[in-house]
């Protein structure tokens, strides 16, 4: 409102030009009648067209980019033992389904008069590489590729980065080998899940992995 005396715009209980008290009713009438005009003058506006399907993708919008709570939830220990239980059982017939058909090929396709004990001795290294070397394939394929082996794929869980992308290859070759310094410290590093805030092992802390439940 306007000051009676010096005729300056007043926004408080006392004129800042001439220090003359103003009546407060006066003043909050004066801001509520300021205060309707206002609400009347929006309320006149025209309504946007297709407003309701523009807030819609503005939501979708801000959903991705700022994450969705249910699609980021971090999966838990004991559904990634079973995923990891699968994977171990998959990959254990395969290297068993190898070492059988190397036997074979040892004990009646070749000129070697060895017992049997000789034989399975004389496979087992080359047993144990691939059995390495499929296990890094493995995993390192997979979370490289989709963050999911079959296991993981089960158990409806995923690898991904701190950005809830896909890891690169590098950094699941890291991880794969992160799982043998979590086994050897007596699987301690594989338990940290069960304590750590993010759900996160050693391997998943080497390679900058979360381990993320798949909606």
């Amino acid at each position: 409102m306007k000051c009676p005396d010096c005729g300056s715009i007043c926004y408080d209980y006392i004129c800042k030009t001439c220090d003359k008290e103003l009546e407060k009713n006066i003043l909050d009438e004066d801001s509520n009648l300021m205060s309707v005009k206002n609400l009347e003058m929006v309320a006149d506006l025209p309504r946007p067209r297709n407003l309701d399907f523009t807030l819609h993708l503005a939501k979708k919008d801000l959903e991705q980019i700022g994450g969705n709570k249910i699609k980021t939830e971090k999966a838990g220990f004991f559904i990634r033992l079973v995923a990891y239980v699968i994977d171990s059982i998959i990959l254990t017939v395969c290297a068993l389904f190898l070492l059988l058909n190397l036997f074979i090929l040892i004990k009646f396709f070749s000129n070697y008069n060895g017992n049997i004990s000789e034989v399975v001795n004389s496979v087992l290294i080359p047993f144990y590489f691939f059995s390495y070397l499929l296990k890094c394939f493995y995993f390192t394929f997979f979370h490289s590729y989709n963050g999911q082996t079959v296991g993981k794929l089960m158990c409806g869980i995923r690898v991904v980065d701190q950005k809830g992308k896909n890891l690169s290859t590098f950094k699941s070759f890291i991880r794969f080998l992160g799982y043998y310094l979590s086994l050897y410290c007596l699987g301690f590093g594989f338990f940290w899940v069960l304590i750590d805030k993010k759900n996160q092992g050693w391997h998943d802390k080497l390679a900058g992995s979360i381990v993320v439940l798949k909606q």
